[in-house]
């Protein structure tokens, strides 16, 4: 777990302590061995100031992304880690890669002995294990590159695709209606083709969690007397894509014959008397829309442990 000292550091943010990222990842591009003297001293002194374990921390978050992407370790070995557009179409197709997984694997749920329960098992392990993955890694190519990007929002993923996957799968997670595997199978595919085709409301939506600049993504819970706790997967979720999805941007489930499936958090708009008459239609007598202000009162399905 990473100390005040640590904490300190990383709240600094990457650009206050330049000199310190830039030493650590020239260590790593090139090896101890092969660092000047003058870099061999700094980052001596990095180890003698703040402690080996601490230096591991930032140095395990830092690299977090290497050795999970070909390209990013050729590039990164080279010293081209700074070619922004290699890096979000590297990551970019990372996602469509899990997207493709995942939805491969749902499908070959058909005929199994609880088709239910295993939909939601692999529903939970996307989003509470891969999605938290893609996140860190995300946070860690930011933070070696600098924040340097063409755009100015210091994030490989400036458009926010995974920003607006976690949100739609958030919003899969508990729904009822994902609970067969032709459904979760379509809607996973459908959500890569909505990542890869977002509006440009989306692509312009100023990012807020995430990006170089996030000083509290690698945040831990404190727990009171239990000390010093690693995040829950859900706040990590939280912290690190809240702000990032405009509404033009959230994905609308269907099913296979195009039928749209609710979201929680749909806001149907009275003016606008074609959509609602759309949503109507989708999801029968069991919407429940308030006088004026046409807010779907809570979520369509709950599940019950």
């Amino acid at each position: 777990m990473a100390t005040g000292i640590i904490k300190a550091l990383l709240k600094r943010g990457r650009h206050d302590n330049s000199v310190m990222y830039d030493v650590l990842i020239k260590q790593r591009q090139k090896g101890y061995s092969k660092l000047t003297d003058r870099e061999k001293g700094q980052y001596d002194m990095l180890y003698e100031t703040f402690g080996a374990d601490e230096v591991q921390q930032l140095e395990d978050r830092l690299f977090y992304a290497l050795g999970k992407h070909p390209e990013l370790d050729d590039l990164f070995k080279a010293g081209k880690y700074l070619d922004d557009d290699a890096l979000s179409s590297m990551f970019s197709r990372k996602i469509d890669s899990v997207l493709d997984d995942f939805a491969v694997r749902a499908e070959r749920l058909k005929g199994a002995k609880n088709p239910q329960d295993e939909v939601y098992s692999l529903l939970d392990e996307l989003i509470d294990e891969d999605l938290v993955e893609l996140l860190e890694e995300r946070k860690s190519i930011n933070d070696i590159s600098g924040g340097f990007f063409t755009d100015d929002m210091m994030t490989v993923d400036h458009e926010g695709r995974l920003d607006v996957l976690v949100d739609a799968l958030e919003n899969l997670q508990y729904n009822e209606a994902m609970a067969t595997p032709e459904i979760l199978a379509h809607n996973l595919r459908g959500i890569k083709a909505h990542v890869n085709t977002l509006p440009k409301a989306q692509k312009a939506h100023k990012k807020k969690s995430g990006t170089n600049e996030d000083v509290d993504f690698w945040d831990e819970d404190f727990g009171g007397d239990m000390g010093v706790q690693d995040k829950d997967p859900s706040d990590i979720r939280f912290d690190a894509t809240y702000h990032n999805v405009a509404k033009e941007g959230k994905y609308t489930p269907t099913e296979p014959g195009g039928t749209l499936i609710p979201r929680d958090d749909v806001v149907l708009d009275p003016g606008s008397p074609e959509g609602v008459e759309t949503m109507i239609d989708a999801w029968g007598d069991k919407i429940t829309k308030k006088r004026g202000g046409g807010i779907v009162d809570g979520p369509l399905y709950n599940r019950d442990f």
